[in-house]
């Protein structure tokens, strides 16, 4: 039987390589995302949403990523329920807590919320 952490690296590499995930085939889709980080404001919130930003691009997503730190970003991050911080948020919906540099990762989160995938 195959470990659980790489079956779980497999899943995420072929979402991030499939083309079937990419937003760009509806502009009207895209226009229903939105995207948000939310973060106390530290170098790791940031690093988020720069990996963020970036994930969003190579998606299609025509709409940008909000970034909201500071008080802001915490008392949303408490309304939310989260645990932890940074969070990655899709359409309102928590998508993601904790910085992960995992490009497929975020990418996944993201089509997770969005497209129901």
């Amino acid at each position: 039987m195959k470990d659980l952490k790489k079956i779980v690296k497999e899943s995420y590499e072929k979402i991030a390589n499939d083309d079937c995930c990419s937003l760009d085939r509806d502009d009207q889709e895209d226009e229903r995302i939105k995207i948000q980080v939310y973060g106390s404001g530290c170098s790791t919130c940031k690093k988020l949403y720069e990996i963020t930003q970036k994930v969003a691009t190579e998606m299609g997503v025509k709409n940008k990523v909000e970034y909201i730190s500071g008080p802001e970003g915490i008392q949303k991050i408490i309304d939310l329920g989260a645990l932890g911080s940074p969070i990655l948020v899709v359409n309102g919906k928590l998508a993601m807590t904790g910085f992960s540099p995992d490009v497929a990762k975020i990418k996944s989160a993201i089509l997770k919320i969005s497209v129901g995938r």
